[in-house]
């Protein structure tokens, strides 16, 4: 899993990392965030696998932050303006596992990776 480093510093491996460095780690960095104001690690998603592998496993960082959906419009699709209920049911008619994927975000992951 890859984390970014946001404040202090984590050294793995032998190496010693940064604010802004990339931390690819066996182990969930995510754990040591102990207050969700002030975060330590924040997991990156590097490719489309990824992120819908940890949308199925219910992965809480797929949660947009509100500053983040604020300065990038969202692009307009067919999931656009479903309700989860909604987006259970296309996702059950496109023969699609959602595995642990609970959320809005999460099932909307998922359906955009396939």
């Amino acid at each position: 899993m890859k984390f970014r480093i946001l404040r202090g510093i984590h050294s793995e491996g032998g190496q010693t990392y940064g604010v802004g460095s990339v931390v690819d780690s066996k182990s969930d960095l995510g754990r040591f965030n102990s207050s969700p104001d002030e975060p330590r690690f924040e997991r990156v998603f590097s490719d489309p696998e990824e992120t819908r592998a940890a949308a199925m496993a219910g992965c809480p960082e797929l949660q947009p932050k509100a500053a983040a959906v604020a300065e990038q419009p969202a692009a307009k699709d067919a999931f656009d303006g479903k309700t989860v209920e909604e987006l259970r049911g296309l996702a059950e008619e496109m023969e699609i596992d959602l595995g642990k994927a609970r959320t809005r975000d999460q099932i909307l992951a998922v359906l955009r990776s396939v």
